[in-house]
């Protein structure tokens, strides 16, 4: 039977091993033949049960929740992104902005709005594109 020797540092900076870093003999043999040795511990899986699990959570709330308010979300802007874009000629990033403005308000927009970045827009106007945006998200439930 073959004894377990102590592992021996290298050099200077491997460090001193107090005890074997596996728990098993490597000169152990399985079936008394010379050269097999016991790799049970080679093969074991941990339990992935709860990452599994997590992972299918995940899924399954971007599948429920996420994909159909994302979805809801941008079929609300196209629509008024062609409405808005029938009515008057904007620039794309200052329609993004208008959108984003009157989601953040809910569906108005605000006095500031009105005199900085859309002041070139009547009175009139901007109360179609109010309306344009409530028509669209009561349409879109």
């Amino acid at each position: 039977m073959a004894t377990s020797r102590q592992p021996r540092p290298k050099n200077d900076i491997t460090p001193c091993w107090t005890r074997q870093p596996w728990p098993h003999n490597l000169n152990q043999t399985v079936s008394g033949k010379a050269g097999a040795v016991h790799t049970a511990d080679f093969y074991r899986y941990f339990d992935a049960t709860p990452h599994a699990e997590f992972l299918f959570e995940c899924v399954a709330r971007t599948i429920d929740v996420e994909l159909p308010a994302e979805t809801t979300f941008l079929r609300i802007y196209d629509a008024f992104k062609i409405e808005v874009q029938q009515m008057i000629d904007m620039p794309d990033r200052l329609l993004d902005l208008l959108f984003r403005f009157l989601r953040q308000n809910q569906g108005r927009l605000s006095k500031r709005a009105r005199e900085k970045e859309f002041s070139a827009l009547s009175d009139a106007e901007a109360a179609r594109i109010e309306t344009i945006f409530a028509e669209i998200r009561r349409d879109a439930g």
